[in-house]
């Protein structure tokens, strides 16, 4: 009897599995693919791109080893955010027949660690600004069969940007109530075009999966192209606002992304006595342009 019972738990287990990656390949049907978009939106202008400085690379890199670069994104006049990986991170080439790359980490991991971080694309595709970044806190990073543990890492900037501009963009803690996201997601990332120029990339549309497998995150069927960890995910609310609801952590095996979700994040904000910004972001609808969803992702 318990094992006809246990062989009925594997069955049902079965078929939600399968209702969910169902909704989850339904979904991204009506998802649009990531676009170019003006790189002066209150959004597009809060991203950019982290490297290393020289100093870390003293020593040289062997030879199935490469610098590595990512998105991290302005949160406040001072400070700006992304992933730990991306923060000590370098590419190690782990098969050079498939060149299949993983990221391996620096011997020294501390605060003070100095990145560059460049920002503000203009129609060239060039970066307007770049300054020195110092890490002030980062999580207790762990690497996981099922994904990333702990990948965020705050940095606060050589120098402050204009409060206006760079308003502190607020984090919502709906996902509190949630383990996923429900609503419309947007993703803003800095990528590379055709002509490797860089570029803001936006894509709208995408949601999550319903069912969650990894605790203080969440899988989302938004496109993944390398460098993009660390970039933000934004949720439509009910205000016809978007909400800064995640943040990039890697590609999934099974296609799109995995998130560090907003009660993550704001868990480690807490861990390390650092104000959670907690609320919907400062966009006025007059900033958005006229009231569709595409428009305003247009105008990220």
């Amino acid at each position: 009897m318990k094992a006809q019972k246990t062989l009925q738990l594997m069955k049902t287990s079965s078929i939600a599995i399968i209702n969910v990656l169902a909704i989850f390949v339904t979904i991204s049907a009506t998802a649009q693919s990531r676009q170019i978009v003006d790189p002066n939106g209150p959004l597009a202008r809060r991203t950019g791109i982290i490297t290393q400085n020289d100093g870390v690379y003293a020593d040289g890199l062997p030879e199935n080893e490469f610098r590595m670069s990512a998105n991290a994104t302005i949160i406040s006049p001072c400070r700006i955010i992304t992933n730990f990986h991306v923060a000590f991170g370098k590419s190690k080439r782990v098969n050079p027949t498939t060149k299949v790359e993983k990221v391996v980490f620096f011997k020294k991991i501390e605060k003070g660690h100095e990145v560059n971080f460049s920002f503000g694309v203009d129609a060239n595709g060039n970066f307007k600004r770049t300054m020195k970044a110092r890490v002030i806190a980062f999580d207790n990073f762990s690497k996981t069969d099922a994904g990333l543990r702990g990948d965020q890492t705050l940095l606060e900037l050589e120098e402050c940007l204009d409060e206006k501009e760079f308003a502190q963009l607020d984090l919502s803690m709906a996902e509190a109530k949630t383990p996923v996201p429900v609503g419309e997601l947007m993703t803003v990332s800095v990528g590379l075009d055709e002509d490797g120029k860089h570029r803001v990339f936006v894509q709208q549309g995408c949601r999550s999966a319903v069912l969650t497998l990894h605790t203080g995150t969440f899988p989302a069927n938004c496109e993944s192209v390398p460098g993009m960890s660390g970039s933000l995910i934004y949720e439509m609310g009910a205000d016809n606002q978007w909400h800064w609801t995640g943040m990039v952590a890697n590609g999934s095996r099974a296609g799109g992304l995995v998130a560090v979700n907003a009660k993550a994040i704001s868990e480690f904000f807490a861990k390390y006595s650092i104000d959670t910004p907690v609320g919907i972001l400062p966009l006025a609808n007059e900033d958005r342009g006229p009231q569709s969803t595409q428009s305003a992702a247009l105008g990220a």
